[in-house]
């Protein structure tokens, strides 16, 4: 099956209405942020999975001991340098009728290194995102204290 990925401008998200499921961890409104749609089909007629990536919570424990270059700036250049080098997989989903086929995988993997950023990050509670995520060569890092979600990192070698 031929894919094309694309990046979607925001004007146009709300054309994306199925991919807003409404679950128990989402709201129905899409991550401001970038957003990148997998197309299939033999014309790309069938969009069937979507990503968004967005900018860093500012307070994350993890952080500090694990990027190095943070640990002595203060707050606003902590912010400068996250918002430089740092996103965050806010959201991957894939329409029902695609799932198990990889599309959710190829489009992390064709679109991460768009973000010209040194790491991102992913928060889940999600055993399917792990599975991906493990797939793609990000790092489970630790979960959250008295919650049921995992931190993930990954780095990106091509920027230093």
């Amino acid at each position: 099956m031929y894919t094309k990925i694309i990046k979607i401008s925001s004007r146009e998200w709300s054309k994306f209405q199925p991919f807003l499921c409404g679950g128990p961890c989402c709201n129905n409104a899409f991550p401001s942020g970038s957003v990148y749609g997998l197309f299939v089909g033999k014309n790309y007629e069938y969009i069937a999975s979507m990503v968004w990536y967005t900018y860093p919570f500012f307070h994350t424990d993890f952080r500090k001991d694990l990027l190095p270059e943070l640990r002595c700036l203060p707050e606003k250049e902590q912010i400068i340098f996250l918002n430089k080098n740092v996103r965050l997989l806010a959201r991957i989903s894939t329409l029902p009728q695609f799932r198990g086929l990889g599309f959710a995988g190829e489009l992390v993997e064709k679109t991460r290194c768009l973000l010209n950023v040194k790491y991102i990050e992913c928060l889940t509670a999600h055993n399917d995102v792990r599975c991906l995520l493990t797939k793609l060569a990000f790092q489970q890092i630790s979960m959250v204290k008295n919650k049921p979600i995992d931190y993930w990192l990954w780095s990106n070698p091509s920027v230093i």
